[in-house]
């Protein structure tokens, strides 16, 4: 079903690296293509986690993006506009 919630983003915003699990399909949609550098493979997850942490101040870039993305397209303004949308 693609439900969004304040954790998606809580976890994002916080000063951490998230390390995004295969299953969750829809993460790309959500914060954009740059996640896909911190998503888990379903087949060698302990490599991706690796290649993280030995990267990891690009890591940090690669959220700092990713939050800059959030902060322009989920403002509660726009979700705001949203919701009146369908009233």
């Amino acid at each position: 079903m693609q439900f969004v919630t304040p954790r998606m983003f809580e976890t994002i915003m916080a000063n951490t690296v998230p390390l995004i699990p295969s299953y969750f399909k829809y993460a790309q949609r959500l914060y954009g293509d740059t996640i896909n550098k911190l998503t888990l493979s379903t087949d060698h997850p302990c490599d991706d986690l690796e290649r993280i942490l030995l990267d990891y101040e690009e890591s940090k870039k690669t959220v700092g993006k990713i939050r800059k993305s959030i902060k322009a397209q989920h403002r509660y303004e726009i979700r705001l506009k949203q919701l009146l949308q369908y009233i």
